[in-house]
């Protein structure tokens, strides 16, 4: 049986189908509306341009937030050698983010949520013995978490549509 490729989505159809079964792009159809239905295709896909965009943002942040830190243990260590508390919770956040960072292009979700949810709890935490913490770089604090966030939600929207275009 022959097949024809769809232009659209590029998955092979039998020829003598009418739309293709994965995208429904009407082979049968006017030039106007393959033309339409090859533009919002387009269209729809820039979410994964999206996507991949903003998990190279947020690798380069969980490299920053990595050197940070890593700072500031150095900083913690000097200013105070007994306080070993502060610094092995450097050695657990630390190598978390370079983990992320470094597989988050595998899995964008998980490797994005893990330090996303390490931040809001490190927020939560310094919130409650000093509520003055909150607004200490609060610009800095918010970009970084709307970042994370919008990288979560556009990595599954891509994910939703690599599976429904078979992608």
């Amino acid at each position: 049986m022959n097949t024809v490729s769809c232009p659209a989505c590029k998955n092979e159809n039998a020829s003598n189908t009418l739309e293709c079964t994965i995208c429904l792009f009407p082979f049968n159809g006017t030039e106007k509306e393959k033309s339409i239905h090859i533009g919002k295709f387009i269209s729809d896909k820039g979410v994964i341009d999206d996507s991949d965009s903003l998990i190279k943002k947020t690798q380069n942040i969980l490299f920053v937030l990595s050197g940070l830190y890593t700072l500031g243990m150095v900083l913690t260590y000097f200013n105070n050698p007994y306080g070993i508390i502060g610094i092995i919770d450097y050695f657990i956040i630390i190598p978390i983010f370079l983990v992320s960072a470094f597989r988050i292009r595998k899995n964008p979700i998980l490797f994005t949520s893990i330090p996303l949810s390490i931040l809001l709890l490190i927020y939560s935490i310094q919130f409650l013995f000093d509520p003055r913490t909150i607004v200490n770089g609060i610009l800095i604090k918010i970009i970084i978490i709307g970042v994370m966030g919008y990288c979560i939600k556009t990595a599954v929207s891509a994910n939703k549509f690599r599976k429904k275009y078979k992608i």
